[in-house]
This record gives structure tokens, sequence and C-alpha cells, in this order.
């Protein structure tokens, strides 16, 4: 009786083992075998790294899904794919990659989209089911005419129209109206451009065509939203709108005030930049081609940094993503062409001018606030060039602005003036790293402006014309002053760069006069205000006196009747 049932058991194990699938895995494309693959059928490729968070939270899901649709590879020569951009990083520049996880769609070799949804288990698995019918046509498919026509209920219409329940970004290329009922809900998910307005308002009124043309030209990348503030006061006060028309980027918790111009091809070029924000993965290769005038900031990290820090600097490479360029790298070359030896480490460079973030240790990396504000201090070029977008917060900040003012159409004039500039900055930042960083007082920023396109604000706060230029002054916005003379009453000129350095010094010492950058009258106001508040009680004396005289100037005249004559009312 017992062989009997061993027997048995041991069948019922055959059985069981013989039912046991193996999962299958997505296929794994590299620079041998990535065209020929392709070039038949229809492939979802999944372009990512090793080293990406937003890879390893895709991963899981991305098996799943190549396990779940293995059957649509016989059915209908749909295959789901993956290229590691670590190894194969010229294959990922050649299909235009540039950030991981990007997903492309080809078909028989064809690059068709880029797939711009949620990349999350059921959008991807509903999207593969759409792309793997959309791409293949059997020889026996049923005729559109003879399908059996489905008719939504109310419903699943509202459902299906509705921005708050569908995966893909702005699927309808359209503006959504928001308000206090729906706004919370539908911007809690996906990042969302946003027009706050009044539709009084003349510039308002220019922008909203463009508006228009901006969410279909965003169709499936970013959801584009509109707020009538006239009807929504308390909305545009909780998001401190002082200006029509305000535009606002939220993504989750950051919101980005876009301050660049409101024409059609810059607003979609910031939102691009903002669909596809996150830390680039950086290797020793790829940092040799990277362009030294801008500003590169380069997490390095190995094996033993925490997981946690790479996800914090992901977060601020998105959140940050107009004001600065984020890498990651843990390439061990790289890290010793930069001579970094502890890990993790940040550091930023400007031209071959290398700085790294004051604190390196674990903790470090977790205070966001603070690594926020090293990159919002460090994210100006050795020299800066003014413009529409930085001119307001370079030239109202804090910091002393060493201003070179320039003809661009000057030829080697000006080639020769900012060469100047540039070598004077470079000499500045070179001295400040020999001191670990201290820059000795009043922090300092480099930067010029095109004197043709600035002429009337050159004549209006510096008294120059074009035929002045080129022309450098030392610029204190805080004190409202600048400095054009050396402490000998010498003109600064760009060509001596020893007394500009001088200069820089002696301004931060006081040890210069300066001018005033307003007028007469602004002047007036400006003291008359500060004695005011500095005297209230004086100052408030001297209303009340003035306001009793001038009442008792203009008050009527108490009529006195003159005898033997009639009072006249």
């Amino acid at each position: 009786m017992k062989p009997i049932i061993l027997i048995l058991a041991l069948a019922f194990l055959l059985v069981n083992l013989l039912n046991v699938s193996v999962a299958v895995d997505p296929i794994l494309l590299n620079r041998e075998n990535f065209t020929k693959s392709i070039s038949n059928g229809t492939w979802l490729v999944n372009f990512m790294s090793p080293y990406c968070p937003h890879c390893e939270k895709l991963a899981p899901a991305w098996r799943q899904l190549a396990d779940d649709h293995a059957p649509l590879r016989e059915s209908k020569g749909f295959h789901i794919a993956e290229v590691d951009c670590s190894l194969d990083g010229d294959l990922a520049d050649e299909n235009e990659v540039t950030g991981t996880p990007t997903l492309l769609l080809y078909q028989n070799g064809k690059k068709i989209e880029k797939y711009r949804g949620i990349r999350d288990l059921a959008p991807i698995s509903r999207y593969i089911v759409e792309k793997a019918d959309q791409y293949y046509t059997p020889s026996d498919a049923v005729n559109e005419n003879d399908k059996p026509k489905t008719t939504l209920t109310e419903d699943e219409s509202i459902t299906k129209n509705d921005p708050s329940t569908t995966s893909i970004l702005n699927q309808s290329g359209t503006v959504i109206v928001l308000g206090a009922t729906n706004f919370d809900t539908l911007t809690a998910s996906g990042p969302w451009f946003i027009k706050f307005f009044a539709p009084w308002c003349p510039h308002c009124k220019d922008l909203a065509p463009i508006w228009e043309e901006l969410a279909g030209k965003l169709k499936g990348e970013i959801n584009v939203g509109s707020v009538d503030c006239t009807l929504e006061g308390d909305l545009c006060s909780r998001y401190e709108i002082r200006g029509y028309p305000t535009l606002k980027l939220f993504m989750g918790k950051d919101i980005i005030e876009y301050k660049g111009s409101r024409k059609l091809p810059e607003l979609l070029n910031f939102a691009e930049k903002a669909s596809n924000a996150g830390i680039i993965e950086l290797t020793a290769e790829k940092f040799d081609q990277l362009k030294k005038k801008e500003v590169h900031f380069i997490y390095l990290y190995d094996d033993k940094s925490p997981p946690e820090a790479l996800r914090t600097m992901d977060s601020l490479a998105r959140s940050l993503f107009s004001i600065a360029k984020i890498y990651s790298s843990k390439d061990k070359d790289l890290a010793l062409a930069l001579k970094v030896s502890q890990f993790p480490a940040f550091i930023v460079l400007k031209d071959d001018i290398q700085k790294v973030y004051p604190e390196n240790h674990y903790e470090a990396f977790s205070d966001v606030e603070s690594l926020r504000n090293w990159i919002d201090f460090e994210k100006y070029p050795i020299v800066s060039a003014l413009n529409s977008e930085n001119s307001e917060e370079i030239l109202s900040g804090e910091r002393l602005i060493v201003l070179g003012i320039f003809d661009p159409k000057g030829g080697k004039s000006f080639t020769k003036a900012k060469a100047s500039l540039n070598a004077v900055a470079r000499h500045y930042f070179l001295q400040v790293k020999r001191r670990s960083g201290s820059e000795e007082g009043r922090a300092v920023l480099f930067a010029w402006l095109d004197g043709n396109k600035w002429s009337d604000y050159i004549y209006r706060v510096y008294g120059l014309s074009h035929q002045d230029l080129p022309a450098v002054l030392i610029s204190d916005p805080t004190a409202e002053e600048y400095f054009d003379k050396t402490k000998n009453g010498d003109k600064i000129l760009l060509e001596n760069q020893d007394n500009l350095f001088e200069a820089i010094h002696d301004v931060k010492k006081g040890l210069l006069k300066g001018t005033s950058t307003m007028n007469f009258i602004e002047k007036a106001v400006k003291n008359s205000y500060q004695k005011a508040w500095s005297h209230p009680y004086v100052t408030l004396s001297f209303f009340g006196v003035s306001l009793v005289g001038i009442w008792h100037f203009f008050k009527p005249k108490k009529v006195v009747p003159v005898k033997g004559y009639p009072k006249f009312e």
C-alpha cells in the first residue's frame, strides 16, 4: 500500500512542477542586438540605469509587465525590452534619451513615440494592450463595421473625460479651468503649468491664444490650466498672486514661478525641460563632453552611500531644473579625476574651478533646505550674462555686482572687454578657493549686460551712453549705490585688471565713495520715509499740527450779520 501512496505523491508533485510557470523577463538589448531586434514587430523599450532611483522604483513593475504580456510576443508581435544606459550610453544618445527611465515605442525599426503617462503598472499595461492592437493587423481581423458598438454609460463618459481619473497627462491637449472645487484634487498628480489671470488684463488677453496653443503642444506631457482670479480670489491669495498674468509650475510640493518671455517657444522650452527633469547619470567619458562654460552640480557616491541621499538629489534636480543641472556618478574614474575620495560628495564646477559642498557626512544629504540654499547660491557661472529672466534677482540681491557694460556688436573690443572681466572673475574666485571658500566680507557676483538693449537703463541709473562703452563698475544693490572710481579718483577700467581687483576689496572695506543710483526725487522720498520711521512720534505730531492748520484754513467762515442788514445765507 505504501509504495502506491509514494508513487501517487511523486506523480502529484511532478504534475505541480510541470505546471509551475517560469517568469518571463524583459528582453535585454545592447549595441550588438538592438537594431536587428527592433526591426521586426512592435517594441516598448525601457532605457534605464541601475543607479537611477526612478528606474529602481519602476523595475518590479517592468518585470511584471514583461511576464504578464509575454503572450503578446506570439499573438501580436509585441515585445517588452530594456537597455542599460550605464553600459550602452552611446545607444541611449543615438535614440535621444536625455534622462532615465525613458520608455520608447518602436515599430519595425522606426521610433514611433515616447510614453508620457504615469510610470506605474496599470497605466503602462493599458498602454501596452492599446499599442499592441494598434500596430498589429492579423489577416483575419474583424472589419471595423462588423465590430459591436459599445456605448459608454454616463459615469464612464465622465470618467474618461475627467483629467483627474486618467493616467495620461494632458490627454485632451486643452487648457483645464481650475477653481476652488477641483484645484487641489487635480494638481495632486502630474506636473501642472498654470496661468493665474484676470479677464480685463491686456497682457492676459495677449497670452490667451498662446496658452491654448501651448496646451495643444504639451498634449501627453504636462497638464495646462488656468485660474480666473476675479472669480477665485481666495485661491489666488493662497498662492500670493500679485500681478497678472502669473505663471506657476506645480510639481508635487514644489512650485516654480516662470518669469521668462511669454512667447510660445520659450514657454514650450521651459515646460519640456520640466517634463524631462531629473538627475542625469554621468560617466568619466560623458564628463569630457560637458560644456565647460556652464555650471554643473555633481553628486558622487559609492556602494556604501545611503540610497536616500540619491533620491534626495534626484528630487532636487526635478524641483530646481530651471536653475541648475544636477548629475550623479558612481564612476570611480570620474571621482579620481575630480580628486574626490570621500563619499558621498557634492561639488559644483564653473569652468575648471571646483567647489565642494561644505558637509559630506551622510546626515548632511537629508537636509534638503541647506542643499537647496547652496545650489541657489552657487547657480551662477563665473560671469553671468544679464537677461530678462535673471536681471531682477541679480540686480536687487544682497551681493556686490561687478558689472561690465558692453556692446556685443563691438567686435574685437567686445571680445577683449569680456575676456578681461572673465580674467578678473577667475582670479577672484581662485583666491576664494585658496581661502577655503571665504570671500572675506560681502559675496560678489560678476555679470555683464548688453549696453544697446539696456541703453535707457544704463543712462538713467549710471549716466552712461553708448560712447562710454565698454565700461565697468561695482554696484551695491542694498545701498543703491555704484562705484566707478578708485580711491585715488581714477576711473575703474577693464584694461587695468589690478585696479579693478583692488577696487572690489576697497568697496568691501568701505574705502570708496559711491554714487547713488536714485534721482533727486527718489532720494528725497526715501530720506523722508526713513526719517519718518526713525522719529515716529515727532512725525505724527507734525502731521497732526499740519492737518489742524489745513482744517482751520479751509473751514467755512462763520457769517456775522451787520447791524441794519439781514444775514446773507
